[in-house]
């Protein structure tokens, strides 16, 4: 039985390096190397042992550890991303892909919300749905930063990532659903403040160019 188990865990290990050695050694391109690293994390389960971790974290009361296991596959996959977006069509080595990662992941900041409710919180949009505030600020609300302008570049393509979250796989949502989220995002930020809402955007950039107003503001506005 002990055996057994021994080889149980050693095939949980070896298995997934084993693939992971594999598609390494035939990717020259940057997307290639990408996409290897990511079979890797789904193949060893990142996903669910992060959840479970911010579960047992959340649950013994250290909410700071577990905002980090709820923002580091977002933080991964993005990163991921835009690796392709820069480097997908280069063709890499392997030191070079490890040496733009690893300084990649080095660079990764956590969100954290603040122990003390009396504070002046800044937050983007995605952290700010998790807040209960009297008075919100949201500034920068011009047009193709709120809601973001879609970009159909990554790993996946937008048909993919549909195709693959309907077998229920953790994958970021599509440019489309990405749009819904933003919409009801932002309807949940201007419903949060109990007191006042302030709503702003920059009518130019450092450059005097004229910058538009978000398609929030307008609806607002009754345009």
């Amino acid at each position: 039985a002990t055996q057994s188990v021994i080889n149980e865990m050693r095939n949980l290990i070896v298995e997934p390096l084993s693939t992971l050695e594999n598609n390494i050694t035939k990717a020259k391109t940057g997307i290639e190397f990408a996409m290897a690293l990511y079979h890797y994390l789904e193949q060893v389960k990142a996903v669910e042992h992060l959840e479970s971790w911010r579960q047992v974290a959340e649950e013994n009361g250290y909410l700071e550890l577990a905002r980090e296991h709820e923002q580091a596959w977002s933080s991964i996959s993005e990163l991921l991303d835009e690796f392709v977006e820069v480097l997908g069509e280069e063709e890499l080595d392997i030191n070079s892909f490890s040496e733009i990662i690893t300084t990649g992941l080095d660079a990764l900041e956590f969100s954290l919300l603040p122990p003390s409710l009396d504070q002046v919180v800044l937050a983007d949009m995605e952290n700010a749905k998790l807040l209960n505030m009297k008075v919100i600020f949201a500034i920068g609300m011009n047009d193709g930063v709120m809601p973001l302008r879609q970009k159909d570049k990554g790993i996946l393509s937008d048909q993919d990532r549909d195709s693959l979250r309907v077998e229920n796989s953790n994958l970021k949502p599509s440019a489309k659903n990405n749009i819904g989220e933003e919409d009801l995002l932002a309807y949940k930020i201007m419903s949060l403040p109990s007191d006042k809402l302030f709503l702003s955007y920059p009518a130019a950039d450092e450059e005097g160019k004229v910058l538009s107003e978000s398609n929030y503001l307008r609806k607002i506005k009754g345009q």
